[in-house]
């Protein structure tokens, strides 16, 4: 990720500290605090589209955004696996299931997968059920071989309620990897 995108988040993230604490300490859902996220990053990137949950994809057939896990390595990371995944794809002579992922936050151009920027992940500190799919998605939005392409992902730890004064956690992935730990500037 560029200097300019991390200065760029530092300042979308300062803002949700500063301006939304009252979402942090009264332990509000992870939704109000990435759509907050998500208003402060479209001020960042106004020349870019910036959207929560977004599933959409223009070059599939159901113009939904799947990702694709062994099954092993999907039962490994998401505690709540449906019981009938019917559609699979081969990849380099491996079976691999074809799951609907719907990103915390995307910074975008809607309506091509050309130019993806970044995709967030975000978790309470009270709430990290998960956490591995999330760093997984992130992985697999990310790596080179993926259609979206993404430049780069981030895992957010967001803490609240009594542990709301404790500066927020980040990681950086870029193909298909974690890079590095980031932290929040203190002014």
């Amino acid at each position: 990720m560029e200097d300019d995108d991390k200065e760029r988040i530092d300042r979308a993230v300062r803002k949700l500290l500063d301006r939304d604490k009252y979402l942090l300490v009264n332990n509000a859902t992870e939704r109000s605090i990435t759509h907050k996220l998500a208003l402060y990053l479209q001020e960042e990137y106004q020349d870019n589209d910036v959207d929560c949950e977004y599933n959409l994809n223009v070059t599939n057939e159901s113009h939904r955004k799947v990702v694709y896990f062994i099954e092993e390595e999907y039962k490994r990371v998401k505690k709540k696996l449906k019981k009938k995944r019917k559609k699979t794809k081969n990849i380099e002579g491996v079976e691999h299931l074809e799951v609907s992922v719907f990103p915390d936050i995307i910074i975008h151009h809607r309506g091509k997968n050309q130019g993806n920027r970044i995709i967030f992940e975000v978790k309470k500190s009270n709430n990290l059920e998960e956490i591995a799919y999330d760093r997984l998605k992130l992985q697999r939005y990310t790596h080179r071989d993926s259609e979206f392409k993404y430049i780069a992902g981030l895992f957010i730890i967001f803490f609240v309620a009594e542990d709301y004064k404790n500066v927020c956690q980040l990681e950086e992935y870029s193909d298909g990897q974690k890079l590095s730990d980031l932290t929040i500037s203190s002014a």
